[in-house]
């Protein structure tokens, strides 16, 4: 008995099938390498905040925070090289202050280095943020030297707060920025702010 071939609408009827189930899972897959590369990232941030909280512990508690050169020395041997970050080229690029590597630290801002206003607010505060990442922002920030990004620096306008930053505490727990407020613009100093309201606890 000859055997029959597959009619043309067989074929399309299963190519269609098979679109159909890649356009569903491809969104899961990618949901869950996003997901995948954050939890490295969170682990990433609590190695360095266990690193400073040390060291802060041996020179007098969150007072105590080095200042951002010996910090830098202080996570020499941290995870400090982040996969997302998308502002270095490798790992061997160093960008100027507040960064760390791939992480940003408070006390390499030009406003939270002064140790005046250091002692007057963040010391202040029950649990600070050490240290952030920009790599998961939405909008992403672009590439900036000082305090902030230019003021055309985001589609010809200014670069606002964006959500999915992801901040690390002085007791270890990292936090996510969900709600961007569209009216504050982005600086260092504002993405250090401990504006708890805004940030969701994550594990």
């Amino acid at each position: 008995m000859k055997r029959r071939g597959f009619t043309l609408f067989e074929v399309l009827a299963a190519i269609t099938i098979v679109a159909l189930l890649a356009a569903f899972l491809f969104p899961v897959f990618e949901h869950a390498k996003l997901g995948s590369r954050r939890s490295v990232t969170i682990s990433n941030l609590h190695q360095c905040a266990v690193a400073l909280i040390l060291y802060a512990d041996d020179y007098g508690g969150e007072s105590g925070l080095p200042e951002i050169d010996a910090a830098t020395n202080a996570l020499s041997h941290a995870p400090t090289c982040d996969e997302d970050d998308t502002w270095r080229q490798n790992c061997s690029v160093t960008l100027p202050s507040p960064l760390i590597g791939s992480y940003a630290y408070i006390r390499g801002t030009t406003y939270f280095s002064d140790p005046e206003v250091w002692q007057n607010t963040v010391t202040q505060q029950s649990n600070p943020t050490l240290m952030l990442f920009l790599g998961f922002a939405n909008p992403p920030i672009p590439v900036f030297t000082g305090e902030a990004p230019p003021a055309n620096a985001c589609a010809g306008g200014p670069c606002f707060m964006p959500s999915g930053l992801l901040r690390v505490h002085l007791d270890g727990s990292v936090s996510v920025r969900k709600n961007a407020n569209g009216h504050l613009g982005f600086s260092w100093s504002s993405a250090f702010n401990n504006d708890a309201d805004s940030y969701v606890r994550v594990p």
